[in-house]
């Protein structure tokens, strides 16, 4: 129930995302069935969420504006916060922010996306929020979706125990479809079974892709999967 959040945290992270893995993910959509579903795991008020249909709605105008067959059909991406407060949920789905809290972090692709008020607030734009959805639910609990592509859960784990972490995280990796990434905050790891499932794309900004079954099958068989993540957290 701790609420630490702001908007774009970890300026590096989220350039990783917008540059890597949104544009990756945006391409890898046509295999699936044009859509693209992110959650956003202990989303507090909101403001990650909100960050992260920022940088798709902008891939989203680029591709739009390219020439030809490159921008291919509409893509539906549909982004998810969760959290256990059901007060920081109804503040995260009224959406009115003090406008400093963003303009002070948000680059100016992505600040286009929300509306600032002479009244010092700002709120995401119709676009942003038709983006978004919010629902009440437990890291402890069983998560219910399937077939995910992209799951945001930075700084949240250090909260729970070693045991609850490690079982999250393999829950994390049996919601994530192949190919898919997990973020996790700069001051987790990851580790347990959940390790071998994944390859490191950022050990710094701990960023993750999910590995094929097979694949994630021979790096235990072979002492792999995470072991550039083990080194930079040594």
């Amino acid at each position: 129930s701790i609420k630490v959040t702001s908007f774009f945290r970890n300026r590096s992270c989220l350039e990783l995302l917008e540059e890597k893995v949104v544009p990756d993910l945006l391409r890898r959509s046509a295999a699936r069935r044009d859509r693209v579903a992110v959650w956003s795991a202990g989303c507090a008020t909101g403001e990650e969420p909100y960050s992260l249909a920022a940088l798709f709605a902008s891939a989203l105008e680029r591709r739009a504006g390219a020439p030809g067959p490159a921008r291919g059909p509409r893509i539906q991406v549909r982004i998810t916060g969760t959290d256990l407060d059901e007060t920081a949920l109804q503040s995260a789905a009224r959406a009115v922010f003090p406008a400093r809290a963003l303009l002070d972090s948000a680059p100016p692709a992505s600040a286009r996306h929300f509306v600032v008020r002479p009244d010092g607030t700002v709120s995401p734009s119709d676009r942003l929020k038709g983006l978004v959805r919010f629902a009440r639910e437990s890291l402890l609990d069983p998560i219910g979706r399937r077939d995910l592509d992209l799951i945001v859960c930075r700084n949240v784990l250090i909260y729970f125990s070693l045991e609850h972490q490690e079982r999250i995280l393999s829950r994390f990796a049996e919601a994530l479809s192949e190919g898919g990434y997990l973020v996790l905050g700069r001051v987790e790891r990851l580790f347990g079974e959940a390790r071998s499932q994944f390859d490191v794309v950022s050990a710094r900004d701990r960023v993750y892709r999910r590995l094929p079954s097979g694949a994630a099958a021979g790096a235990v068989a072979h002492g792999g999967g995470g072991r550039e993540e083990v080194l930079a957290c040594a």
